[in-house]
């Protein structure tokens, strides 16, 4: 367990923005002060309900000290559910600064118990180690308790091989030869190359830790295995060549481990606590006695030692009456042995105790059951109005049958049933058989709860390196009291922290990929009253899309149109699901007055994940008037009520073998169909990016990614930025989820915020099961809210370019107009032309005309003087005179010079005056 202030350290900070950029780290004091305290909590709630529920328990306790010698307490109970699921949890690690003496450690244990009303009568045991001081303390509270089988092992082989000088100089030098290795790494290296020359497997040494049971075995077992490499490396060096095992060394070394390797695997497996295990301890201790630790021939005289001293060392220590009798009611308790390892003559006194002990329990749930029933009660009951059924029905005749003799007769039904295979779990027998053997189920979960040895506190201690750190020597006990209850807790607890949306959990799954799952339903639906709704109503669903559905009025199942292959028809037909419901609503006619709704969901999901593998998981699962009532097991092919209303149900359905076998058979094919559905039935996605203006930042534009009409639902979608040839993925990106279109498929949508004014290009990139590759769209910069804005404003710019221009025209009209009649310098085609205020007569003008025509004046001169105009179709002539008496005129519209005189006789000739000759244009 990483200290709380990892998460402000700048590494730890750089790979959740690798991970994702989106994610906020909370500071360490959210952690400390909020997340943790939450956490606890939780636990401490969770645990309470459990307890409120548990008739029966066991316990195991253990004391140790941390780096800073500090001393803690722990204690964990260990209960059997009604369901016959064995838990353990851990009720505190108290600190302890008192003395360790026995009435202290008494006292402790009292107060766990108290803090957690817990009551000292329903503890069946408590497993410790051999303390002095914790032995004394159960004997001071007078509690039942069960030595730990493997601290009691270990303690026998730790005598067993003590005061022999052969095997403490072979311990030593395995010691000392472990030590060299483990200092050098030059001969570390010098190791693993011999190991290649020998064909050895390259395993390390094995240091042994007296704390460890069972190291010293493992330790002599990895010498021995690599002796040869071994004795290769310390002869090349000159200085440690007398570390070099001799061959008595080994032969001693060879016989403590054929005495002590087969009780290493006794130790491992009595030591697990998610199974029965005390039932073990009088089997085990049988087949050591006659096989295992039975002297052989091929044993040597010190092998033959090894084991005898083992055996007279556990023998002696288990022959306590009380431990014996209590060994002997779990064995009982255990369908897999029952009386199989009980001494002939302690049978009979077990059976008298297993009687007793339902006695009483029978005799105490009916004194409770009478107390119930007389306790005053203020509230007066209306008299119900009788049935006509009520007249015919008499009162029950009292049962002949004794309890004790019930009791008997259980008890020898249980005792010639057959025993079962020894490799079977015995709690799933007891699941199966408790309607069989209801007083003999109770007594089964007061004893095999019993945990044969104390390692789950030792775990708990085990798991203190990672709590209490060299950088963690500073947490008080409270914080430490906090971390260790929530470790035996909840394996996955680290699931039920919400800090914020997306969960860390999360981020590190989609960074390894993506699970793809799948599911297959059946889903069946029957009312009693079908005024409104049908009285019957079925479908299949694969991955929310309807395959086919059940028509009420055809009586069929009808196939959708789009999928060609047919799911396989349901186990049961509308007929069966009638005659449940008003089984189930106690209808006597064909239609009942209230109403009641019967539900039913059978099918499977699958889900496959990132690394190949596939997790499968069946159901079917009933539930009446909105609450769970029966589901099936498909692997015990039983029935498990979930409601007392289920109870008759249950019975029946369970004796129904061969309808049970074909829904296994069902349940199995389920995963055929999920395969074939997703082969024949996908379609791909239609991607698109678009923007639009944000709503509260009008120099932002929200840029979407859409993938619509997919099929199946799981798709992967993100949008990427691309600037300066770098690909990076876009941060704050928001997503919609997957969204069901009106044709069965599925939409999505991711939208992001950019500069309005951005630089480089977005694309997206969508990833489906139905592509062979990626999709990859990019966005080609067009806005959706500016299209209009920028249509009207090209409309309007057009409007005012031409206004404009039509304006300057006009104005050059006028200008030009003005300009003739106001005598200023004009242009006609490339003509510079003035007007004078000089207006000579019409006889000057002819006489200067010919001096002019003789003189040949060039026309394309500029010339000052008289100007005057007229119109006709060709356009507007200018006509000119010059001061200097050369006198021409110039078409604009023909572009042809003529004289003046020829203009005047046809301006004349025509009628015009002189006025106009003379200037009006």
């Amino acid at each position: 367990m990483m200290p709380v202030n990892t998460v402000s350290r700048d590494g730890f900070v750089s790979l959740i923005n690798k991970l994702d950029r989106r994610y906020q780290m909370p500071s360490r004091n959210y952690f400390s002060q909020v997340a943790i305290p939450q956490m606890y909590d939780t636990c401490v709630k969770t645990v309470s309900t459990e307890l409120r529920q548990v008739e029966f328990y066991a316990s195991t306790t253990d004391l140790w000290s941390s780096r800073t010698t500090e001393p803690y307490m722990s204690f964990t109970v260990h209960f059997l559910t009604q369901d016959f699921e064995l838990k353990a949890r851990c009720l505190g690690v108290v600190y302890f600064p008192e003395s360790h003496t026995s009435e202290n450690i008494a006292h402790g244990l009292r107060e766990v118990l108290a803090s957690w009303n817990l009551k000292e009568e329903n503890q069946v045991s408590i497993t410790t180690d051999n303390g002095a001081n914790v032995v004394k303390a159960t004997e001071v509270n007078n509690w039942v308790r069960l030595q730990c089988f493997g601290h009691r092992l270990h303690l026998a082989i730790e005598n067993a091989v003590k005061g022999d000088e052969r095997i403490t100089r072979a311990v030593g030098l395995c010691k000392r030869l472990v030590g060299h290795f483990s200092h050098s790494w030059k001969e570390k290296m010098a190791l693993k190359n011999a190991q290649k020359e020998h064909n050895l497997p390259e395993h390390f040494l094995i240091t042994e830790c007296p704390t460890r049971w069972g190291s010293r075995q493992k330790m002599i077992q990895r010498v021995l295995e690599q002796q040869w490499a071994i004795s290769d490396v310390l002869s090349a060096n000159r200085k440690s060549r007398h570390l070099v095992p001799s061959w008595q060394d080994l032969d001693v070394l060879e016989s403590i481990n054929q005495a002590l390797q087969p009780l290493q695997e006794f130790t491992d497996a009595l030591s697990g606590e998610s199974y029965v295990s005390v039932s073990y301890v009088k089997p085990v201790l049988h087949l050591m006695n006659t096989s295992v630790l039975a002297a052989k021939e091929e044993d040597s005289d010190l092998t033959k030692s090894i084991k005898m001293k083992i055996l007279d060392y556990m023998n002696s220590k288990y022959d306590n009456p009380a431990t014996q009798e209590l060994l002997d009611m779990t064995t009982f308790m255990d369908p897999r042995f029952k009386v199989g390892y009980i001494s002939s003559d302690k049978v009979s006194d077990i059976s008298a105790r297993v009687m007793s002990e339902i006695e009483a329990t029978v005799s105490k749930e009916q004194s409770l059951s009478n107390q119930d029933h007389q306790g005053p009660s203020d509230v007066i009951l209306k008299k119900a109005k009788k049935s006509l059924g009520s007249f015919f029905k008499t009162s029950p005749a009292p049962s002949s049958v004794v309890p004790s003799h019930a009791v008997e007769a259980e008890l020898n039904s249980y005792l010639v049933s057959p025993t079962i295979d020894s490799e079977m779990d015995p709690l799933t027998w007891w699941r199966l058989h408790q309607v069989n053997f209801p007083h003999l189920s109770k007594l089964a979960r007061k004893y095999l709860c019993i945990p044969a040895t104390s390692s789950p506190s030792e775990r708990l201690f085990s798991t203190a390196g990672n709590v209490v750190t060299c950088q963690r020597t500073c947490l008080k006990p409270t914080k430490i009291k906090n971390d260790f209850r929530r470790i035996p807790l909840e394996p996955t607890f680290l699931q039920k922290l919400d800090l914020s949306t997306p969960k860390l959990l999360d981020l590190f799954k989609m960074k390894g990929g993506k699970a793809e799952r799948h599911f297959l339903h059946y889903k069946f639906t029957a009312l009693t009253k079908a005024d409104t709704f049908p009285e019957f109503s079925a479908e299949a669903v694969f991955d929310d899309r309807r395959i086919s559905h059940f028509s009420d009025e055809e009586r069929v199942w009808i196939q959708a149109e789009d999928w060609t292959e047919a799911p396989p028809d349901p186990p049961d037909h509308r007929d069966w699901f009638i005659h449940q419901i008003r089984t189930l609503s106690d209808c006597t006619d064909s239609q009942c007055s209230e109403l009641h709704v019967l539900q039913r969901i059978i099918g499977c999901e699958l889900e496959k994940l990132p690394d190949g593998s596939v997790n499968l998981t069946v159901f079917d699962e009933y539930g009446f008037d909105g609450e769970d009532l029966i589901s099936f097991n498909s692997d015990t092919e039983q029935w498990i009520d979930k409601s007392p209303k289920a109870k008759r149900t249950k019975e029946e359905w369970d004796r129904q073998t061969g309808r049970n076998q074909f829904l296994k058979h069902f349940l199995k094919t389920c995963r055929n169909w999920i395969s074939t559905f997703n082969n024949t039935k996908k379609s791909s996605p239609d991607v698109d990016m678009f923007a639009r203006k944000a709503p509260d930042d009008q120099n932002k534009l929200v840029l979407t990614c859409l993938a619509t009409g997919f099929y199946p639902r799981d798709v992967q979608m993100e949008i990427r930025s691309l600037y300066r040839r770098c690909i990076t993925k876009c941060k704050c990106q928001r997503s919609s989820g997957i969204r069901p279109n009106d044709d069965q498929t599925f939409q999505m949508r991711t939208s992001v915020k950019i500069d309005r004014n951005h630089k480089g290009s977005y694309d997206c990139l969508v990833n489906h099961s139905s592509l062979t590759e990626p999709v990859l769209v990019k966005w080609v910069g067009n806005c959706a809210d500016f299209e209009s804005e920028s249509d009207n404003t090209s409309l309007i710019a057009v409007a005012l370019t031409q206004a404009l221009a039509l304006a300057l025209v006009v104005c050059l009209l006028w200008i030009l107009l003005m300009t003739c009649s106001e005598g200023n310098v004009i242009y006609c085609g490339r003509k510079k032309m003035k007007r004078t205020k000089h207006h000579p007569s019409l006889t000057d003008i002819q006489s200067n005309h010919n001096s002019a025509q003789a003189a040949g004046t060039d026309t394309d001169l500029e010339f000052s003087g008289q100007m005057s105009s007229s119109d006709d179709e060709n356009g507007v002539t200018l006509r000119l005179h010059s001061e200097r008496g050369n006198i021409s005129s110039y078409d604009c519209a023909a572009g042809v010079s003529r004289s003046f005189a020829s203009y005047a006789e046809d301006f004349y000739s025509a009628g015009g005056s002189r006025e106009r000759l003379r200037g009006r244009p």
